[in-house]
């Protein structure tokens, strides 16, 4: 018999509710200090090559860029996903909660009007996904007329 593979369970949410003023969430500690290391690390490498030009402090820069190349598209890929998972996710709930008079207005939604809506309560997502077409609102106009807001605490 083989041993199965941990579960992953996402941590609690945090006591307080989530908000406009609250919802944005930063990198983990781990990542940014990271890309301090490795900035740290590439002006020593490149005051190294000023000081003494030799082929290997000069790859030794070029390994610190590709370090920082990989942690940014990795976080940028991570971010890319989270948004299409969103898309989709919010553009089968606008099916399900709108009334298909209003179905047709779905796909007239931008990403990012798709991602301010995933905050609002299913009650109010008719009145602001109106609004976000008519008023051509941005993410942050809509999520700033969430009433009611629904917390998303699994975030990238």
């Amino acid at each position: 018999m083989t041993a199965s593979a941990p579960i992953s369970v996402p941590k609690a949410a945090p006591t307080s509710p989530q908000s406009f003023a609250n919802h944005r969430r930063l990198p983990s500690l781990a990542y940014m200090l990271a890309f301090v290391v490795l900035t740290i690390e590439l002006v020593v490498r490149s005051a190294d090559v000023a000081r003494a030009p030799s082929l290997s402090a000069a790859w030794s820069v070029v390994v610190v860029l590709a370090l920082i190349a990989v942690a940014y598209y990795a976080r940028l890929n991570a971010l890319i996903v989270q948004d299409r998972v969103i898309t989709l996710e919010m553009r089968l709930r606008l099916f399900r909660v709108l009334p298909s008079e209003q179905h047709e207005l779905i796909m007239k939604l931008t990403k990012g009007q798709l991602v301010g809506l995933r905050f609002a309560s299913d009650a109010e997502l008719s009145t602001l996904v109106h609004a976000a077409i008519t008023e051509s609102l941005s993410n942050k106009a809509i999520k700033q007329r969430v009433s009611n807001w629904q917390a998303d605490w699994q975030r990238v």
